[in-house]
């Protein structure tokens, strides 16, 4: 902490009240001073970091983000009553302040603009700042914004000798302080005519035609802002990072990785694939984008991951590695192959005690921060629970989800912004890139463009079938580092033949029955958690009229608890890699949660009918590895499937124009396809959904010129009906799951809390008996004693929403 001149013995103005738990542990509060001229010193300091231009205006957001705390009302608040009003809301009265500030030190428009945006909104969300303004006049925040400054005002005198300390620390940064407090409350003798708010009210109706201050800067002030603040408040103590292996590191790893699969038929193809990529990464190594796109099972993991060593140490960067994925489903894998590769590059002979949580971090929505609905004042929470919600990202690895980081770079959302300061010169690896819904590629590839100029930061946008996010005519289009099929020597490992006649849940099973002396391994997934049901169901109902038969049947949905679904993924993966003589038959009906990036391989797949590129994810869960040179092409067989007496699900759940592009090439293409012309025809359909299925970036760039943040509220990055919203629901299943519950209850904390979380229909946790237990959250709770009449060991939840005609995709 800084060392500040004495205030007096016992300050009169406090920021916060102390906070202790029951333990004892916590920290006592801090004088107003201390923490606002402590969080202006931090956070001109991390501009200077970040982006020396945004200095100035960070300090003065810093200095002046919780003046409002010295009125009246809010430290009878902090003292006694404990109750929040209109009078204890110090926002809006700061941000003013901080306006006053920037144009007492001449900042040039829209500065001052900017700077009461952010404080403004420091506790809550970015807003459309012009609306705050139209609004205010029309509200009861100018009675109470009156009130304020007078109270002020009458205590002035014990005030002025602490604020008069900012003028020394402004004067650091090459800034004045105007300690004239009399002059800022002679400007609000009539609100609705207040100087200081027309001029903001001019630079608001600026900047659509005028505006020299881009949007990236205001979300990266408020994110320094954020940060610093509840990072000072907290008193947290930042671990010292720990250094990723260096490039002769992880050579010598790698190498011992190929080594363990060099009986693997694509083993020689993934080695090509891995020596282009970085022969070109080191002829470009200074592209802001980069794409990657090769064939599922090709290595493009650990292939990426080295590229992103290999930048690192080039541009000498200290930024993290971020590994995006779709689905949550695809970050314990991740997280697993990486760990894999930290072991080999720093404890190759040491199992068992190495710890590889210094260096990664897993951060998807099974963590609390991207489950809640935080309040819009986190000044009603504890800052240790705020601290919970919301993981740090300064491990030097982050995996996570496309939803995180999409909040991270195109959200107005206060949990997403403040993790821009960890984006700062970092490597991100956008994997699964085609999951990004079509219709906003023409704003995500805008996004990357400024981002990767702005933070400034390197993009790797890496698929086995890569969208046009960006066009032919873009001038600044990623540089792609492989973009080769798989090579002729190699033979195909699947055809995919397409049944347009609609089947039954029952004549899918009877299919996958067949031929499991030939294909033992089979693999069903389906768009609907009805369907995956009911196919269940079916198959076992066959099964048990059937002789007895030494087959597996396994279920896959997120409807099962994460604990419970990742030991069943485990078995799975066990049972497939068990030599072929003591194989027996077994059958996995799955969601859509096995799609993309898990990596599992069958022996053929059964697959209903949706897009193309989905199509293609799931025949890349066949024969994935290319198991042996006399293994024939696994079957992909796709289909209509008729739930609820409906087959044209996959309009529904992917959206008409994405199944109109897969309609087009099935008309105009016969099959059956092998996998050799899957590239060619998912061109086609990539074309189609550019021409069809986009829409134009123009009003996200007037929205986000104009500083109309709730615009990207508008933008889902994984789709979503609103009929199915979703909230947490706690499933006691058993007595590992109560136990877990029970610490939650105790102690507010239990490290595998969020492996027993379900995300359920809202509509439907009546149905189930579901008890609402935190209305921050919010969070619902499932007892031991309705779990079992709902609850079964191998549907899950999926048995209740059967009933229901559920038709939720995840």
């Amino acid at each position: 902490m800084l060392f500040f001149q004495k205030v007096q013995d016992s300050p009169q103005y406090w920021a916060h009240s102390p906070e202790y738990d029951a333990q004892g542990h916590g920290h006592p509060a801090d004088p107003l001073i201390v923490h606002l001229i402590q969080v202006a010193h931090d956070v001109a300091h991390l501009a200077q970091t970040l982006s020396p231009h945004l200095v100035a205006a960070a300090w003065i957001a810093g200095a002046c983000h919780d003046f409002g705390k010295y009125t009246p009302a809010f430290q009878d608040y902090i003292h006694n009553t404990r109750q929040a009003s209109d009078a204890t809301q110090h926002a809006l009265l700061s941000a003013f302040w901080g306006a006053y500030q920037a144009l007492a030190n001449h900042l040039p428009d829209p500065w001052p603009y900017a700077i009461f945006t952010v404080i403004r909104r420091h506790h809550g969300n970015l807003h459309n700042p012009e609306e705050d303004l139209h609004h205010l006049a029309h509200s009861t925040l100018l009675p109470t914004l009156a009130a304020q400054i007078a109270g002020i005002s009458q205590s002035w005198p014990t005030i002025a000798p602490e604020t008069q300390q900012c003028l020394s620390e402004a004067a650091r940064w090459h800034l004045t302080w105007d300690n004239d407090w009399p002059k800022f409350a002679q400007l609000w003798q009539h609100p609705t005519q207040s100087p200081l708010m027309k001029t903001l009210r001019r630079q608001s109706y600026q900047l659509s035609t005028d505006n020299h201050l881009a949007w990236p800067d205001v979300f990266r002030l408020f994110a320094i802002l954020l940060d610093t603040d509840k990072r000072v408040s907290s008193r947290e103590r930042l671990p010292d990072p720990q250094p990723l292996p260096s490039y002769a590191q992880w050579q010598t790893a790698h190498t011992a990785l190929i080594a363990s699969h060099q009986n693997d038929r694509l083993a020689p193809f993934r080695q090509t694939v891995r020596e282009t990529v970085l022969t070109r990464l080191r002829q470009h190594p200074d592209h802001p984008l980069y794409t990657l796109t090769a064939p599922t099972g090709s290595g493009k993991t650990l292939t990426a991951l080295e590229a992103a060593l290999i930048l690192r140490e080039h541009l000498q960067w200290q930024g993290p590695i971020i590994y995006a994925v779709p689905f949550v489903t695809l970050t314990e894998d991740i997280t697993a192959q990486l760990q894999r590769w930290l072991q080999t590059c720093y404890h190759p002979n040491d199992n068992a005690h190495f710890d590889p949580t210094p260096w990664i971090l897993r951060d998807d929505y099974l963590a609390p921060s991207s489950r809640h609905n935080t309040p819009n004042d986190h000044e009603t929470l504890t800052v240790e629970r705020y601290h919970q919600w919301l993981p740090r990202w300064h491990s030097p690895i982050i995996v996570t989800t496309f939803v995180k980081l999409m909040q991270t770079l195109m959200s107005p959302q206060n949990r997403g912004i403040r993790r821009l300061v960890r984006l700062h010169q970092a490597i991100i690896i956008a994997d699964e890139v085609q999951s990004l819904p079509a219709e906003h590629w023409p704003i995500f590839r805008q996004s990357f463009i400024t981002w990767s100029q702005t933070l400034p930061a390197r993009f790797l946008l890496m698929s086995a079938t890569q969208p046009h996010i960006f066009s032919d005519t873009d001038t600044q289009k990623p540089y792609e580092l492989f973009g080769q099929p798989l090579p002729s020597t190699v033979p195909a490992r699947t055809h995919m033949i397409y049944h347009d006649t609609p089947w039954t849940p029952d004549d899918l099973a009877q299919q996958a029955l067949q031929d499991l002396n030939r294909y033992p391994h089979t693999l069903i997934i389906v768009n609907t958690l009805s369907a995956s049901a009911q196919v269940f169901q079916a198959l076992t109902q066959r099964l048990a009229a059937q002789s007895p038969r030494n087959v597996t049947v396994r279920y896959l949905s997120t409807l099962i608890p994460p604990q419970i679904r990742r030991a069943r993924l485990r078995d799975i993966k066990a049972h497939l890699q068990t030599p072929h003589p003591d194989q027996h038959p077994l059958i996995v009906v799955a969601t859509q949660v096995i799609e993309a990036g898990v990596d599992v391989s069958f022996h053929r797949v059964f697959r209903e009918l949706a897009p193309w590129d989905a199509l293609i994810q799931a025949a890349g869960r066949c024969q994935r590895h290319g198991q042996t040179t006399d293994t024939p092409p696994g079957p992909v067989h796709v289909m209509p499937l008729i739930i609820n007496q409906r087959h044209h699900w996959g309009a529904i759940i992917y959206g008409p124009v994405a199944m109109a592009a897969t309609q087009n090439i099935l008309q105009h293409h016969q099959g059956p396809w092998t996998e050799k012309e899957y590239p060619q025809l998912l061109d086609q359909y990539y074309r189609y959904l550019a021409i069809n299925g986009t829409q134009s970036a123009d009003n996200w760039q007037e929205a986000m010129r104009s500083w109309h943040f709730d615009y990207l509220n508008t933008l889902q990055i994984i789709q979503e009906s609103p009929s199915h919203y979703r909230v947490p629901l706690f499933v006691a299943w058993n007595t590992e799951a109560d136990h877990v519950w029970q610490q939650w209850q105790t102690q507010h904390h239990a490290p595998d809390f969020w492996q027993w979380i379900v995300n359920i229909p809202f509509a439907h946790h009546k149905t189930l008996g579901a008890q609402y237990i935190d209305p921050i959250l919010p969070l619902y709770y499932l007892s031991p004693e309705c779990t079992r009449p709902t609850y079964t060991q191998e549907l899950g939840l999926a048995q209740v929403l059967l009933d229901q005609g559920e038709t939720i995709i995840w």
